[in-house]
């Protein structure tokens, strides 16, 4: 027949393997994940032998389970061995699904990617689904909550480090605003406990206002394009709440209130405007230094020494040092105008913005010893 005279009196002349070879980029994507805490797993329907070979080539370390191992395990076992790991071959969907549960079981956050329709039960399961764009069928992108449109793990990568950022940034935001307006209420609160008399509170409710126009602002603001710290990619996830570490901030700014409240009681001397300019600038000076303080969880000169860190904790973020220009520009311009008039403002004099100057740097250091304190 055809078929026995077209395979008679052949030539061997050899076997032809394919590949599809891994982006240059994986490798040093590994890696990050690696430095950062987050644990990569390869699930594929190749065999075990070119799975383990693209493992290699990427630096993905730990050990292979085949289809077979895998199903001779119980969960029991699989919970216990799933740490050590890093590749499945020649697994079905539900043994993808069967995965993410038991990693979900260990109280782990799953982000799982993929792009086939047998990649949906698993995109769908996992907390984070990321489906590619470019070959992702459409069930494996309406299953998932991220759509890749380069395909690349690279780019999940360069995800977690602008959501850690942004992260990062959202706590030093909430950190400053919740302790510069702490500061204010215990500072009000201690004179009207002191005193009982509305007439002499420390702060008009005008003032107030203007204290928070000048600093809840752009000071604030500026803190959101704080640039990606050094460790961003270097430690690992922790779950730890927004709030972490601003015990110290709170601290310092209670104390902070107790000095500008003494401060307001040494000042009146029959003059109640003069006292209030004063507990309004101190206020604004103080939450002027405590913005830098905001910028990272370390030592503001941990970084280089001393020029290292005015180099990086102070001038590190100069759309910070122009929004504490503006303000504290605004505020000058508010006493020595007839703007200040409105605001019950009276002219301050050069030994004032010493005092002024000087209990900012005591809040600046306080937080930084602080900050010491709670990291040791």
């Amino acid at each position: 027949d055809l078929m026995s005279i077209a395979e008679s009196e052949l030539i061997f002349v050899g076997f032809q393997g394919m590949i599809d070879p891994p982006r240059k980029e994986v490798k040093n994507a590994i890696k990050l994940c690696n430095d950062a805490g987050i644990k990569v797993l390869m699930m594929t329907g190749d065999s075990k032998l070119t799975a383990e070979a693209i493992a290699e080539d990427i630096g993905l370390k730990g050990d292979s389970v085949g289809v077979a191992e895998l199903h001779s395990m119980s969960n029991v076992d699989l919970l216990k061995r799933i740490d050590d790991i890093s590749v499945f071959s020649r697994i079905t969907p539900e043994d993808k699904l069967r995965i993410i549960n038991i990693l979900k079981k260990k109280n782990e956050i799953v982000a799982m990617t993929g792009d086939g329709v047998n990649d949906a039960l698993a995109l769908k399961r996992a907390d984070i689904g990321i489906a590619m764009g470019i070959r992702g069928t459409d069930v494996a992108r309406d299953s998932s909550d991220i759509v890749l449109i380069d395909d690349n793990f690279a780019s999940i990568v360069e995800g977690v480090r602008e959501g850690r950022t942004i992260y990062d940034n959202v706590k030093k935001f909430v950190k400053y605003l919740l302790s510069a307006n702490f500061s204010e209420v215990v500072l009000v609160l201690i004179v009207m406990l002191i005193w009982r008399d509305a007439r002499f509170l420390p702060l008009l409710p005008l003032q107030i206002l203007w204290i928070n126009l000048i600093t809840d602002s752009l000071p604030a603001l500026a803190l959101s394009s704080e640039k990606m710290e050094d460790d961003v990619m270097k430690r690992a996830p922790s779950g730890e709440g927004i709030l972490k570490g601003i015990k110290s901030f709170i601290f310092v700014a209670g104390l902070i209130a107790v000095l500008i409240g003494f401060l307001f009681f040494y000042m009146n001397k029959g003059d109640m405007d003069y006292a209030r300019t004063m507990v309004v600038s101190s206020s604004i000076v103080f939450e002027m230094f405590l913005v830098f303080n905001c910028r990272n969880n370390g030592f503001v000169f941990s970084n280089g020494g001393f020029f290292g860190g005015l180099k990086k904790g102070i001038f590190g973020n100069k759309y910070l040092i122009y929004a504490v220009l503006v303000s504290i520009g605004l505020h000058v311009f508010a006493i020595y105008s007839p703007l200040g008039g409105l605001f019950g403002f009276v002219r301050l004099e050069l030994m004032d913005w010493v005092w002024l100057v000087g209990v900012g740097l005591v809040g600046f250091v306080g937080v930084e010893v602080f900050k010491g304190l709670n990291r040791g």
